[in-house]
């Protein structure tokens, strides 16, 4: 699609959901931003393209129109999977997958989750109309910002760092339950080949992926890879004679699965926080951003993406590393990144080592924090994590 024709899908978007398409979003949508210097740069580039990084400063919940535009392109991106509609050809879609059909790619015939990769795909491809002679533009960076969001969730591009795919539903679950109601969501869930929870050749390749867990012994608390899967895991320890042999996860929480697999709080760790989720009766996806959220769980994040980002990079300086992890910094709360070029050349004046960016981090979430806690739970938390 051309940005007439962007605008057109835009246009109807908002009527389907209900809202008005004023002309001041119309003009909002159309200005330029100053992103040229950030484009010319290789990997910035491929972060602008992605909607990993923006120079629109979006933020959850405020009124501006492109956050606003934003939630309505979601919204209405859903509806459209769940009436198994597109954006454009499916024959565009296709050429993706090396002209094979989506059924066949994913080897599904039919199914809830056929339905939105459909969608999803044919969304990609419209996007990428729009670069780059228009990758300036607010619309392009809303919509490929949005393209982004579902990716991280449903379509995760392969690469090095590996989501333990129980993490990865729990997000799924909640992206569906609260803009997909009316879609099965358990037909979904246990028929998608990208959880490894349907029959072919993506799934084998899910379970062939190696996720790090930490021995639950504390005098050894070494990294183990274990396969990718949704199920159980009984798991021994070889390192140096450890021999430890526990289950992973420790526990069939619906919180705990939202935690990377290999920042999990050890079983007596679990257990407490549980009873202290139980004690207040909090809800498990609630209590999730609790547990995310907390100092000591964004310092084992921050750490894992810098050592991640080392391993990529071995020839960077120090500064080059930390700025990368300043623009992937995936904040516990999140999935996907929420911070501005211009922010992050602002955050790296005062920011030189991993500390410095760690420290930074848990001030900046300090300062928005997502829930009210009037009861001091996140401190409990906290201090149950750090024991």
């Amino acid at each position: 699609m051309n940005v007439n024709e962007w605008l057109r899908c835009v246009s109807k978007a908002y009527e389907v959901t209900g809202k008005k398409f004023s002309a001041d979003i119309r003009r909002a949508l159309l200005e330029k931003l100053p992103m040229e210097s950030a484009y010319r740069d290789r990997s910035s580039r491929a972060l602008i393209e992605g909607g990993l990084i923006t120079a629109v400063p979006l933020r959850f919940g405020t009124q501006t129109e492109a956050a606003q535009t934003e939630k309505v392109m979601r919204r209405y991106f859903f509806q459209k999977a769940t009436r198994g509609e597109v954006f454009g050809l499916i024959s565009r879609a296709e050429q993706k997958f090396g002209r094979r059909s989506i059924e066949r790619n994913y080897q599904l015939s039919s199914g809830p989750f056929l339905d939105l990769a459909k969608t999803y795909w044919t969304y990609k491809m419209e996007v990428l109309d729009l670069f780059p002679d228009h990758h300036d533009l607010v619309l392009a960076q809303v919509l490929v910002r949005e393209e982004g969001a579902v990716a991280s969730v449903f379509f995760p591009t392969p690469g090095p760092t590996v989501i333990w795919v129980r993490q990865r539903r729990q997000q799924q679950r909640q992206m569906l339950g609260e803009y997909a109601p009316d879609i099965d969501v358990e037909a979904f869930l246990e028929n998608n080949p990208l959880l490894g929870t349907s029959k072919g050749r993506i799934s084998r390749r899910v379970f062939e992926e190696r996720i790090l867990i930490r021995c639950q012994n504390p005098d050894c608390s070494r990294l183990i890879a274990v396969p990718n899967t949704v199920r159980g895991l009984t798991v021994r320890c070889r390192y140096r004679g450890c021999r430890a042999s526990f289950r992973f996860p420790t526990r069939d929480f619906d919180w705990l699965d939202h935690v990377w697999s290999d920042a999990h709080p050890d079983i007596y760790k679990v257990d407490q926080l549980e009873n202290l989720r139980r004690s207040y009766d909090i809800l498990h996806p609630i209590f999730a951003w609790r547990v995310m959220g907390s100092p000591w769980m964004i310092r084992r994040v921050q750490e894992r993406i810098y050592v991640q980002a080392k391993k990529e990079k071995p020839e960077a300086s120090e500064k080059e590393i930390i700025k990368e992890v300043c623009k992937t910094r995936t904040f516990a709360r999140s999935p996907a990144p929420a911070t501005t070029e211009e922010e992050i050349d602002k955050a790296m004046e005062s920011i030189d080592s991993l500390e410095d960016l760690i420290g930074y981090v848990i001030r900046e979430d300090a300062k928005d924090p997502l829930f009210p806690d009037p009861f001091g739970i996140g401190a409990r938390v906290d201090a149950i994590l750090s024991a």
